[in-house]
């Protein structure tokens, strides 16, 4: 798995910079790579993302941890 912020963590790809500071991690594109790398600071291409992300999210719809209403909790969302 890739450690540097401004490469896809899937191909290994430059992630397209977001303003001029590219060494800070928030002004970089770039997509979530989960179910392919749970990671949650890692980052993929949009071409990692539509040709390998998405169809396995759509090959297993239940890649994330279920989550359930709750009325006693104030936003009203907790994970199982």
């Amino acid at each position: 798995m890739k450690t540097n912020i401004t490469e896809c963590a899937i191909c290994g790809n430059d992630l397209v910079p977001f303003g001029l500071n590219v060494t800070d991690p928030e002004m970089v594109w770039g997509n979530n790579p989960q179910p392919i790398i749970n990671d949650p600071s890692a980052k993929c291409c949009d071409g990692c993302n539509f040709s390998v992300v998405i169809p396995a999210r759509i090959a297993n719809p239940n890649w994330r941890e279920p989550i359930r209403l709750d009325p006693n909790d104030p936003n009203n969302i907790q994970a199982r």
